[in-house]
């Protein structure tokens, strides 16, 4: 009999517990919807949020390559202006120091001449001279040699012109200092002195002579050096 009665309420609380059952489906299907839906924002708002950091990562990456770029130039501008230092006012100097090591090593083989204990001092000075050279042939740099070779008022700058029989056409007596030239173009020219013809050249040769030497003489009164020919582009045999 009590196993009956329970049968019983069991079956009359059955709608209650359908709809207890009911309510609780929907509250889950409602809380799972809510789920759906503040999971959708999240994602949103996470996807805003990455989009947002590409974008500055992107910004960030365009510009360290910008300043990559300018850093280079600025780079290749310092080293242009550098070297440009060096030709202008170290190489110069180097040139003429490297001069006064030739008349140094010329002088020395005079003395060594008849002093022969002085030859050693003569070699270490053109070993010095070698080294000089060797520093600007860096930059392309070479002297030239002028003497014994017909005067060009391209090539020499002469101080000083002098009489010399047996000569047709002026000639380079002797090199005061070296010319230097970078590739094809004239950086100094040789300052020279000059032989005009003298007194026993033909009456034909002596009119060319004459003009040549003339031409001579005014460049060295006038003082013409390497300021007028600097950077002129020459054809050269060294």
């Amino acid at each position: 009999m009590s196993r009956f009665i329970q049968w019983w309420k069991a079956l009359r609380d059955l709608p209650d517990y359908r709809n207890m059952l009911s309510e609780r489906q929907e509250m889950i299907e409602k809380a799972v919807a809510r789920f759906s839906r503040e999971q959708a924002k999240a994602n949103l708002l996470w996807e805003k949020s990455v989009q947002k950091q590409n974008e500055a990562l992107a910004t960030l990456q365009a510009a360290l390559k910008e300043n990559q770029t300018a850093l280079a130039k600025l780079e290749s501008e310092v080293e242009r202006r550098s070297l440009e230092r060096v030709e202008k006012s170290l190489l110069p100097e180097l040139m003429d120091l490297l001069d006064d090591l030739w008349q140094a090593v010329a002088a020395m083989n005079e003395v060594a001449a008849t002093k022969p204990e002085m030859m050693e001092w003569a070699e270490g000075l053109r070993a010095i001279h070698t080294k000089g050279e060797k520093i600007l042939s860096f930059w392309d740099i070479t002297s030239f040699t002028a003497q014994g070779k017909p005067f060009n008022p391209a090539l020499h700058s002469p101080v000083e012109v002098i009489e010399q029989p047996g000569i047709s056409t002026p000639m380079v007596a002797a090199e005061v200092y070296r010319g230097y030239i970078q590739g094809n173009r004239l950086l100094r020219q040789a300052k020279v002195v000059v032989a005009k013809p003298g007194a026993a050249a033909g009456a034909a040769d002596g009119v060319a002579a004459e003009a040549a030497a003339a031409a001579a003489e005014d460049a060295a009164d006038d003082g013409r050096g390497t300021e007028n020919n600097h950077g002129d582009h020459i054809k050269l045999e060294r």
